[in-house]
């Protein structure tokens, strides 16, 4: 009676603590993948998205910045006039936003991607 059962047996004890260290170590280290690629599938998802909205936009405004240049173009006589009358719309409002970057792109990148990392 004087003998340990194997369970008692300290080294068979820190043998299964550390099998069971190991799993856990290895466990938590394939839930942080799944939470990282999760992460970046949102975000990708989320910035496609995006680029197909603006491409829509883009084409909208492509098509309706001729119209109007041809309407202008009418209105004053030549149809170039029209055209340089929509380019130059076209060069204030790059002025525009060329000086209000930060305020217009950045900031909301930058929320973006911290909005899903730090969750």
């Amino acid at each position: 009676m004087n003998e340990r059962s194997e369970a008692d047996n300290p080294i068979s004890i820190m043998e299964n603590l550390f099998n069971k260290a190991e799993s856990y170590y290895h466990l938590s280290i394939e839930v942080s993948k799944l939470k990282a690629l999760e992460k970046s599938t949102l975000m990708v998802t989320k910035i496609i998205s995006k680029l197909i909205l603006m491409l829509v936009i883009l084409l909208i405004l492509l098509f309706l910045s001729m119209g109007l240049a041809f309407y202008l173009g009418e209105l004053f006589g030549k149809t170039y006039y029209g055209f340089l009358i929509v380019s130059g719309i076209y060069v204030l409002i790059f002025v525009f936003f060329y000086y209000s970057l930060y305020e217009l792109l950045l900031q909301p990148v930058s929320k973006l991607f911290s909005e899903y990392f730090n969750k």
